[in-house]
């Protein structure tokens, strides 16, 4: 597993993420996530909004679900 830091949007937030060499896509935390720890992103502060509808992403056995944005 490899794991590193990304800064994030023109406020480069801090993000300590596991980076996946099979997945063309990243996942991260945003601010309004419950059960999240540690640093979150607020994508309104950089992010373009792709689609306004939740995504489901499927992963093997992990669901991921959120608002895709490109930054």
């Amino acid at each position: 597993m490899w794991t590193g830091q990304l800064l994030m949007g023109e406020s480069y937030t801090p993000l300590d993420v596991v980076f996946d060499t099979g997945s063309d896509w990243l996942a991260v935390e945003t601010f309004d996530c419950d059960v999240c720890q540690g640093n979150t992103f607020n994508p309104d502060y950089s992010g373009v909004l792709l689609n306004n509808t939740k995504a489901v992403r499927q992963y093997g056995s992990l669901s991921l679900v959120g608002i895709e944005y490109k930054d």
